[in-house]
């Protein structure tokens, strides 16, 4: 029973590392599809066109996870969709800095340079951050990553990046998901909610949650970011703590129809480092699909 307990642990741990190991991998073939389409755009119909494009937000180098914007080799921002009705149009900032101190412009120049393309991180803060009236060194900083690629036979570079840290889910969002999901279900019947519930491009991932269906066996039914684990048993889970997390969340799904469960478990990011690991506080949300001996669930790291 123990061994079996380890297996379905390990198996818990494995499905929140990889879901947030896949969705930052998706963003950054996003970044690195969107700026060599930006590059072969800039060759295809010349300069003007691509500052245009590249500097309209409603235009096909912005997405949900990313955008482009375009710079020289002397650290002159030459287009950016989101830039301020007061900069420039050629905007120096060969000079700027992150948080830290790091001239991560420069970096962008230097991979341009000497590799053609390649990934930079720094760290600054996101733009929910900077919205916030503080003082920017008082704002809170991210890691951010950027892809780099300098556009084929031209002393240019297209740039796309991401926070490492995604937003955050929040309490509504979970409840409003779950309840959704279960309509889904009640609506379209198990077989069709779950083809869309499965879809890790799909509605019911977002931010950093997403809804996932378990029957009161301890069965996964769907996962969205990681379909192998569709068909595992996972009830004599536990958690560091001892806890049996999987049957304290079936005890709430079969008793009380929803509810929140608190419990300490370790970050994504903490998973990928050797033991022992940082616990954080994480509150998931459960929801009994009406009628049915199934569940669905959505959390998020406080």
């Amino acid at each position: 029973m123990r061994k079996v307990a380890v297996i379905a642990l390990v198996v818990m741990a494995s499905v929140v590392l990889a879901a947030s190991v896949m969705a930052q991998g998706a963003v950054r073939d996003e970044c690195v599809a969107l700026s060599k389409d930006a590059a072969k755009f800039i060759n295809e119909k010349g300069l003007d066109a691509a500052i245009a494009e590249i500097g309209n937000k409603e235009g096909k180098f912005v997405t949900k996870n990313t955008y482009v914007f375009l710079m020289d080799l002397e650290g002159n921002r030459l287009a950016h969709p989101y830039a301020a009705p007061t900069d420039p149009k050629i905007m120096k900032v060969f000079e700027y800095k992150d948080t830290t101190g790091k001239l991560f412009v420069q970096d962008y120049i230097a991979v341009a340079k000497s590799k053609g393309e390649g990934w930079t991180e720094y760290m600054y803060p996101t733009p929910e951050e900077l919205k916030k009236p503080t003082p920017m060194k008082e704002k809170k900083s991210s890691k951010k990553i950027s892809y780099v690629y300098r556009v084929p036979g031209k002393d240019l570079m297209v740039i796309a990046g991401f926070f490492e840290m995604a937003e955050s889910a929040t309490k509504e969002e979970c409840i409003a998901k779950c309840k959704e999901a279960a309509q889904l279900i009640t609506e379209k019947g198990m077989d069709a909610a779950f083809q869309e519930l499965q879809k890790k491009d799909g509605k019911f991932v977002w931010k950093d949650s997403y809804v996932y269906v378990m029957d009161f066996a301890g069965n996964h039914l769907t996962h969205p970011l990681r379909p192998d684990s569709v068909g595992k048993n996972v009830l004599e889970a536990k958690l560091p703590d001892g806890r049996f997390f999987v049957k304290e969340v079936i005890e709430i799904a079969k008793t009380k129809g929803e509810g929140w469960i608190e419990y300490m478990y370790p970050k994504p990011e903490e998973l990928a480092k050797p033991k022992p690991w940082k616990l954080s506080k994480k509150l998931a949300y459960v929801y009994r699909v009406p009628g049915k001996e199934i569940f669905v669930s959505a959390g998020l790291f406080e």
